[in-house]
């Protein structure tokens, strides 16, 4: 007998452009990629999860059938979410957009916490784009000069580069506790909070670093920094994936 274990979907970036492909040789002009870091695919398997890659979809309306065969759902980092679907114009510092993975993830978003008790894991943009589908916005570009660095691109993923500290009674405290060594790779930040949502764990400058929604009998859990890339240096980020599959293991494995 095969052990069930529970399914894990994972959004994919969308890129627009060719270089993906044409870089290494396997692909033509003018294509259009789907691209998850693999580091995504090892940190919910070696936590007990077999992930799937989710892909930006034509018809918004296939979206759920994809969520028929998942236990647990990990929206990825990536690109900038676009300002518009906050009502606000662009930072001159925004970074590249898509706006395709935009909609259908925002109405993912919104459809999971609403009507189903799947567990969710926002990482970075993903912890980000749950709090714009519940009406909040964000910082379009961090003030280093208030608020410190928080893009570190030359930086290996799984070396931290500074410290969170969690709030009391707080799930992220229980699954990591007080204080978290994290890396950083976001320019970007939450600032004000959706409806539902809760600030779990912030910086020493007060940025919001991990986010919690209230309003739903299942695991919601929102950071913004990049466990996947640091789970085998630092144990604390191992347990968030974890908890995760846990928790959808709870819900029933598929497989």
């Amino acid at each position: 007998m095969f052990e069930i274990k529970p399914i894990i979907g994972i959004t994919a970036n969308y890129v627009l452009n060719d270089k993906p492909g044409t870089s290494v040789g396997v692909g033509g002009n003018n294509q259009k990629w789907h691209m998850l870091a693999d580091d995504y695919v090892k940190a919910v398997e070696d936590a007990g999860g077999i992930p799937i890659i989710l892909p930006v979809l034509q018809g918004i309306q296939n979206v759920d059938l994809l969520l028929k065969n998942i236990d647990g759902l990990v929206f990825s980092g990536g690109c900038d979410v676009s300002p518009v679907l906050c009502g606000e114009d662009s930072h001159k510092k925004i970074g590249e957009l898509c706006y395709y993975r935009d909609l259908q993830e925002i109405e993912l978003a919104r459809y999971l916490m609403d009507e189903t008790d799947i567990p969710i894991l926002g990482i970075c943009r993903g912890m980000q784009l749950m709090n714009i589908a519940r009406g909040g916005n964000l910082i379009q570009h961090i003030d280093e000069d208030k608020y410190g660095k928080h893009f570190f691109g030359n930086q290996n993923m799984c070396m931290p580069v500074h410290l969170v500290t969690t709030v009391k009674g707080s799930r992220i405290r229980e699954i990591a506790g007080e204080e978290i060594k994290v890396n950083s790779y976001h320019h970007q930040s939450v600032n004000e909070l959706g409806g539902g949502f809760s600030v779990v764990a912030q910086d020493s400058n007060g940025i919001i670093e991990a986010i919690e929604f209230d309003k739903r009998n299942a695991f919601t859990l929102a950071v913004q920094w990049h466990p996947e890339g640091i789970y085998t240096t630092v144990s604390e980020h191992r347990s968030i994936f974890r908890t995760l599959v846990d928790e959808a293991r709870k819900k029933g494995g598929k497989q």
